[in-house]
Parts: structure tokens; sequence; C-alpha cells
């Protein structure tokens, strides 16, 4: 890799973590989504010739979000790949050969997350979705994480994203929390390199209790 790419300190937290499930619940602007990108790409060079997954809610964020975010991220490392939209994948090269694919995969139908087995996947946005649904999606993409690794290494589900209330991501990591789970917090505040008013701009938008989850991650 010839290139780089700055983190926070909560990004660096989140991209360290070897529990079987870390969530990175953060506010607007904080860097969540660069934080789960960065991951994912590290995951994808980790387990050469393993595919790994990326989930979002619709497929408009993967056109918007996940499609962009991904190839300037590899990019700025210097590596080499190549998009099928109509496939919803990234292929990964190593000069000529491939060393394996990031699937891109909505969340809007859970049925439709089948047929293929990943090393690692990493969900985008859950509490986008009602809890129940992201109950029966978690469940649906936990039984695709199933390619055996490297020296027996355990398959690991991460998760970052915005809360929207006592939702799926307080049940799964604050309510059920367990020893194989951990969860970072990371503020709006925490990034340097925020347009100087934005804050400002969304305190004048939101009442204070969906502050404390759109500025803190509560």
């Amino acid at each position: 890799m010839e290139g780089r790419i700055d983190l926070l300190p909560a990004q660096v937290s989140f991209i360290n973590s070897t529990h079987r499930h870390t969530g990175l619940v953060a506010g607007f602007g904080s860097g969540k989504t660069q934080a789960g990108v960065a991951k994912i790409i590290i995951k994808k060079l980790q387990h050469t010739g393993t595919n790994v997954a990326y989930y979002l809610p619709t497929y408009n964020l993967i056109e918007d979000i996940a499609v962009p975010r991904i190839s300037q991220q590899m990019d700025a490392l210097g590596l080499s790949f190549t998009v099928n939209l109509s496939k919803k994948f990234f292929e990964v090269y190593n000069g000529n050969h491939s060393i394996g694919k990031i699937i891109m995969r909505t969340m809007d139908n859970p049925s439709l997350i089948v047929g293929y087995e990943v090393g690692y996947s990493l969900i985008d946005e859950c509490d986008a979705l009602p809890k129940k649904k992201m109950t029966t999606v978690f469940n649906q993409i936990i039984a695709r994480n199933r390619a055996l690794l490297e020296d027996s290494e355990e398959n690991k589900t991460d998760v970052v994203g915005t809360p929207e209330g006592f939702k799926w991501f307080y049940e799964f990591f604050v309510s059920q929390d367990n020893e194989r789970k951990r969860l970072i917090r990371a503020k709006t505040e925490d990034n340097p390199f925020l347009p100087k008013r934005y804050i400002e701009s969304l305190e004048d938008s939101y009442t204070k209790a969906q502050l404390q989850a759109y500025l803190n991650g509560e």
C-alpha cells in the first residue's frame, strides 16, 4: 500500500477491536461510516481470497455512500480494484491477481441475503430499520458470515450507526451486553474536520433529546 488514511481515536479503537461484535455508535458527522469503510478494506486485505460484506439499508445508500467512500479510501491507499454496480461488489487486486470481493447488500429485503459466504461483515445504519426487521436481518447476515478464515480466526460482524431511540442498536449492545461484544461511542464534536458551524446548525434543528443521539451517540 502506498497511501494512508488519517483516523480519529474512536475510529482506531473500532478498527482494532477483536471482539466478535463491535459497535461504533456515533453522532452525525463523527466519522462512523469512514471507520466502517476502513475496517472492511482492512479485513479484505487481511483475508486474501475470502470475500467480505458491507450492508446498508437501501440500494440508494449503496450508490450514494458505499461505492464512493470505498472507492475513495482504496484510491488513497493505492489499491487496484474494479466495481460491478449491477451485481453490487468490488473486486480487489494484487497486481493482476484478484484477492476477493467486498460484497455490498441492502437490508430492506432480508430474504435476499442468501446464496453467498463471507468471512467478515460490516453493518451500517442498523437503526434505520424497525427493531424486529433488523433482528431478522442480523440473523440472516450472521448466517452468511461463515467462510473459514486462516488460523481458525473467529468470524466477526461489526456495526456502525447513529442511534434512533431504544431500537436494535440499544437492545443488542446495551440490554444484551456480554463479553463477546464491545460498544464504542463517538461524538460529533470529536471530528475536527467538520464545517465550523455544522454543530450549530444541528442545535437549531433538533430537540435536546434528539441532540443526545445525533451529537453524542447516546
